[in-house]
Parts: structure tokens; C-alpha cells; sequence
């Protein structure tokens, strides 16, 4: 699941405050003084500085539940932590040439009662996404002033299209369906789920037309 940080973690503090919470930034150099402390609910958010807060040389940084941060010991250089794959672009690519499947990072999810009361609402997120990324893919091609800090971004782009189309991070459902295909597969093996879903199963009807804007 993917949170927005910033908009979770502000709602999280004003439904605190609201119960009769407050906030208090204090340092805790050792575990002992973390005991000592006279309140009965402690919120955990020492995150990242665990390792050196408890003195454990062995414990290393995982991800977390709000966010994807990559690990202090790795941005430090650390011998410690290392990429798995160090060359994983050549891997991944190489992956994308033999199935054809960029792995979906998002997927939107809409309550069902909202959809059976204006069933219309689907449909018209849909657009709307599609939109934003056809603007999102004309921005990352001009030239003239690169709308993101990365230096090389135009070569990015021009790979990108070179290996995957000018469609490389396609919307919908027809061009993923053997991506969700594949993962529903996954999903089944693995136990997750009691039989093996179709993709069609997953979406409204109408969104599974494509369409032109």
C-alpha cells in the first residue's frame, strides 16, 4: 500500500490532538532513558536511528511502513549494506525484453458504494490519469528547460522509448493485463488467494475499453 507521508502523518497529529494527545521532541540516548519515561503510550518513531540508539551493531534498517527510504548505512557507504544486484538496471531490462512486463507500482481503488451510486466515476478518473500522463510525457521531453533536477534526463527518456515504446509506462487495461495476469498467478501459488483470478475480475467493465482523449 502506498501512504502519502505528509498528508497521513498531519491527519495522524490532529487525531491525537483531538484525543488529548500532545507532542513532545525530546533526545533519548539510551534505551534506559526511554524507560524511564513516566507515560504509558509511547509512540516508536526513532525510525532509522534504532541501530545506534540500542547499540546494536547488527541491526539494519528495513523499509518501512509509511515509506520507501533507502538505508543510512547505504547512502554513508557502508560495507555493510550493499544493492543486491548491483547491476540491476541491466537485469531489469533484460527481464522487461524476455516478458514484456514493467511491474505496476500503483493501482487506484475506488468503494464500491460510491462506484453502484455513479458508476460514471470510473470511467472519468480513468481519463483523467491518462490525461495527466500525456502531459507528464510531453514535460519530461522538452528540452528547452528540464522540468526535473537530472542531468541526463532526455537520454533517460530516449532509452526509455528505445526499449519500451513511447508508451513506457502505459495506463490501462490491455497493456497490462498479462502483467496483472502474472501477478494474480503469484497471488494464487503463494496462497493468497483461494482461486485464480482473471484480470477482467479486478476492474469495472467500462474501464477495460480503451479510448482516445
Amino acid at each position: 500500500m502506498y501512504v502519502e507521508t505528509g498528508h497521513f502523518l498531519r491527519q495522524t497529529m490532529r487525531d491525537i490532538s483531538i484525543a488529548g494527545g500532545k507532542f513532545e521532541v525530546r533526545e533519548f540516548a539510551t534505551p534506559q532513558a526511554i524507560a524511564g519515561l513516566s507515560e504509558k503510550l509511547v509512540f516508536n518513531c526513532t525510525g532509522l536511528g534504532s541501530r545506534d540508539l540500542f547499540g546494536d551493531q547488527e541491526l539494519h534498517p528495513l523499509r518501512g511502513q509509511l515509506a520507501i527510504l533507502l538505508p543510512q548505512l547505504f547512502l554513508g557507504g557502508s560495507p555493510l549494506i550493499v544493492r543486491l544486484f548491483p547491476n540491476h538496471r541491466e537485469i531489469e531490462e533484460d527481464y522487461y525484453r524476455r516478458t514484456k512486463i514493467l511491474p505496476i507500482m500503483h493501482t487506484v481503488a475506488i468503494k464500491r458504494s460510491v462506484y453502484e451510486k455513479h458508476p460514471w466515476v470510473a470511467m472519468s478518473l480513468y481519463k483523467a490519469f491518462v490525461k495527466s500522463q500525456q502531459e507528464t510525457y510531453a514535460d519530461l521531453y522538452v528540452t528547452a528547460a528540464l522540468k526535473t533536477m537530472l542531468p541526463w534526463l532526455t537520454k533517460h527518456v530516449e532509452d526509455a522509448r528505445a526499449l519500451m515504446g513511447d508508451d513506457y509506462w502505459p495506463y490501462g487495461f490491455a497493456p497490462n493485463r498479462e502483467a496483472l495476469a502474472t501477478f494474480l498467478r503469484y497471488h494464487h501459488e503463494q496462497g493468497l488467494s483461494k482461486r485464480l483470478l482473471e484480470p477482467e475480475e479486478l476492474f469495472a467493465p467500462e474501464t477495460l475499453e480503451s479510448f482516445k482523449i
